[in-house]
């Protein structure tokens, strides 16, 4: 009885063994998408899907974009619920910041993530509304607790209808404007500060790499890695943001700028 035993034990391992071995054997030869990348420059919907990992690790392209705003986007998240629960100092501007720029930054990772989705597309360019109110908004709190932000609000309309525009220059037109016409409101207030100027031109910036890298021969096609110029406009809109938690520490007397604190009226 003991032998028997013994051979069904053994019996059993060796079963284990080839399943194992053919587990590894599928691995091995998995059709691992290495070829298909997202051409720089297409709309969603225009190329074969693929996972989403296939994006965050294996596309050399969509890689950068995930990382370059998917790392932010977490810290965002953690200044945002530490504002909230007064671990951070900042106050509600902060943590209304903190949730701005978080919602921005995660649309974006999510639509690099799944780049062929047209809706986590549209998810991306509403994503882009709530950075474009929330910094304005949130410096407005930061300076007066007591400002009206109503005008703000109905202007977040104009930043709606761009969102949802089909046509690429005219939504980055449509954010431009919408912005500027938020800048003017902080300036007709004398409430914008050099920060607030610092953080326009780099959203401008920002702007015309991403028009440039969908229609001009961009470097989206021909430049070096992590240098494409729509990995400079996620730089430039990251950069911003860190600026803008830096104003808004200033404002609350938290820290001291290294330049002059300059506001325009």
């Amino acid at each position: 009885m003991a032998g028997r035993a013994f051979d069904r034990m053994c019996g059993a391992a060796y079963a284990v063994e080839h399943a194992l071995e053919d587990a590894v054997d599928a691995v091995k030869h998995f059709p691992l998408p290495k070829k298909h990348f997202r051409p720089a420059g297409v709309k969603a919907g225009h190329f074969p899907p693929m996972p989403w990992w296939h994006h965050a690790f294996h596309d050399p392209y969509e890689r950068v974009n995930v990382f370059s705003h998917g790392i932010p986007a977490l810290g965002f998240w953690i200044l945002a619920i530490s504002s909230f629960m007064g671990w951070f100092p900042g106050g509600t501007p902060m943590a209304l910041f903190g949730l701005a720029a978080a919602t921005t930054h995660t649309g974006s990772t999510i639509a690099h993530l799944w780049p062929d989705d047209e809706w986590c597309e549209k998810g991306d360019h509403m994503g882009i509304t709530a950075l474009i109110i929330g910094v304005p908004i949130s410096a407005s709190m930061s300076q007066d607790p007591e400002a009206d932000v109503s005008a703000m609000l109905w202007l977040s309309i104009v930043l709606m209808c761009a969102a949802f525009t089909s046509h690429r220059t005219l939504r980055t037109l449509g954010y431009i404007l919408g912005g500027a016409g938020l800048f003017l409101i902080m300036l007709a207030r004398g409430a914008a500060t050099s920060n607030l100027c610092a953080q326009c031109v780099l959203y401008l910036t920002g702007g015309v790499f991403y028009i440039r890298s969908k229609n001009w021969n961009s470097r989206d096609q021909h430049g070096p890695q992590g240098l494409s110029d729509h990995h400079l406009m996620h730089y430039f809109v990251t950069t911003a943001s860190v600026l803008q938690v830096y104003g808004i520490l200033h404002a609350h007397g938290h820290i001291e700028a290294p330049w002059p604190h300059v506001h325009f009226s």
